[in-house]
């Protein structure tokens, strides 16, 4: 009987060091899901921030396609802009040929020499207004190239990241 005792002592602490064992695992287990929950929500956190960045790449992509739709289409206004102000120039040099004719037959055409001298200022302020516009458009575009530097370099930026 004495032997059963002894086994039974033995299997009692057996199962005490087997309860003790048990509650050290489930303690470690608790803070393993703790440390795995601590993981997943920063993986979820990196995972948003991934999106928030992929759309924001998306939105300075789409800004950037817009600066270069709005660059080709200034380019296209300035282009025309340089044709026209070169139109006005022949018609200006041609007002100026008209004057110095005019100025040749001043002693029979006095009246007409009126006459063309109003078209002619008719044509100097057409080329004023001309001039400034352009000074305005090439100004813009300055600011446009500008933009569109800042938008290159902050896409730049963005893919290097």
């Amino acid at each position: 009987m004495e032997g059963y005792q002894e086994k039974i002592s033995h299997l009692e602490s057996s199962l005490n060091q087997s309860s003790s064992r048990n509650s050290e695992l489930e303690e470690e287990l608790k803070i393993a899901k703790e440390q795995c929950a601590g993981h997943e929500d920063r993986a979820k956190m990196h995972y948003q921030r991934s999106l928030e960045l992929e759309d924001l790449f998306q939105t300075s992509h789409s800004r950037l396609e817009d600066a270069g739709k709005k660059a080709r289409e200034f380019k296209l206004l300035f282009e025309a802009e340089k044709y026209r102000v070169k139109e006005l120039e022949e018609q200006n040099s041609a007002c100026e040929r008209k004057c110095v004719d005019a100025e040749a037959d001043s002693r029979k055409y006095y009246d007409k020499i009126s006459e063309l001298a109003s078209e002619i200022e008719v044509c100097l302020a057409k080329s004023s207004n001309l001039e400034v516009s352009l000074q305005m458009v090439v100004a813009r575009e300055k600011e446009l190239t500008e933009s569109l530097n800042l938008v290159t370099d902050e896409k730049k930026n963005l893919e290097e990241a």
